[in-house]
C-alpha cells in the first residue's frame, strides 16, 4: 500500500479511450496492472483479517482484468488491421480507405483486441520516431511495420 492507495484500484472514472488524452493514458498504462499473488490456504489464513480482505479484493480485480489472449482469430484480425493502417497511411488521394469491421457476440473481446492491436502498433511507431536517439537511414528493420504475428517478442 502506497500512502493509503491500493495499487490495483485506479483512481477516478474509467479512461475515455475516445478522447486523445484518454487514449494516450490507456496506451501508456494498459500493461501496468499487477495480478494478485497466488497464496496457498495456509499463507492466506496467516494474513490478518484486513489483509485477507485486501487480498480477496485484489484477486477479484485480477479476475476482472484478465489479459486478452492471442487466438487464431485475434491474430488474423491483427494482421488485417495492421495491413489496413499501413496501406491507408500511404494513400495520397482523397479516396475511400479500406476499413475493418469486427463482428461477434457480446463480451468476446472485440474492442479490447482492436485497442490492443492499435496501441501496440502506435507504441512501435513511437519507438521508431523517438528523436532522442540518433537513427540511421534507412530505418533499421526493427522499425519496419510488421503484423503482430511476425513481431519480435
Amino acid at each position: 500500500m502506497n500512502g493509503g492507495v491500493t495499487p490495483f484500484v485506479l483512481p477516478g472514472p474509467p479512461l475515455a479511450r475516445n478522447t486523445l488524452a484518454g487514449w494516450d493514458a490507456y496506451r501508456q498504462t494498459r500493461k501496468s496492472f499487477t495480478p494478485a499473488p497466488v497464496l496457498d490456504r495456509d499463507a492466506w489464513q496467516g494474513l490478518s483479517r484486513r489483509r485477507r480482505q485486501i487480498h480477496d479484493l485484489h484477486r477479484a480485480a485480477t479476475h476482472a482484468n484478465l489479459p486478452v489472449l492471442s487466438t487464431p482469430m485475434s491474430l488474423a484480425v491483427g494482421k488485417l488491421l495492421t495491413s489496413r493502417i499501413e496501406t491507408n497511411a500511404l494513400k495520397q488521394q482523397p479516396t475511400t480507405r479500406a476499413g475493418v469491421m469486427v463482428t461477434g457476440g457480446g463480451y468476446q473481446g472485440k474492442t479490447e483486441s482492436v485497442c490492443e492491436i492499435i496501441a501496440t502498433f502506435e507504441d512501435r511507431w513511437r519507438e521508431c520516431s523517438d528523436t532522442s536517439t540518433p537513427k540511421l537511414w534507412p530505418a533499421p528493420a526493427t522499425c519496419t511495420p510488421q503484423s503482430p504475428t511476425s513481431r519480435p517478442q
